[in-house]
């Protein structure tokens, strides 16, 4: 009996069991946007730049859109890039807490 009643903390350390409070969830963390989508975040609408950007293949144009507002509620703003390989494609980033969020990109390329 002393050898069961001695194991029963150690298998519950082992597995995890003994001394642990339920876990508290993180925040979320913001992630870093790329330089095109920076611009765009910091831009007033009309705004225009050429940057490099490898998350779009190297040097791109774009042009911010005027912001509008989501079905959610949440402020956004639209971005043209200009992509070297050619065509345009639209990024859409929308306010939270603690800055911009880039939405994620379901488009393909505008050729037009």
């Amino acid at each position: 009996m002393r050898i069961i009643t001695a194991a029963i903390p150690i298998v519950l350390s082992l597995c995890g069991c003994l001394g642990k409070s339920p876990g508290v969830p993180s925040p979320p963390v913001s992630q870093a946007l790329s330089p095109a989508a920076q611009f765009i975040a910091d831009s007033a609408p009309g705004s225009r730049a050429t940057i490099t950007d490898q998350s779009f293949g190297g040097q791109v144009h774009i042009h911010v859109e005027e912001p509008y507002l989501s079905a959610t509620g949440r402020e956004c703003k639209r971005g043209a890039i200009g992509l070297p390989i050619g065509g345009t494609e639209i990024i859409v980033l929308c306010r939270e807490s603690m800055g911009w969020e880039m939405i994620p990109r379901i488009w393909g390329v505008r050729t037009d």
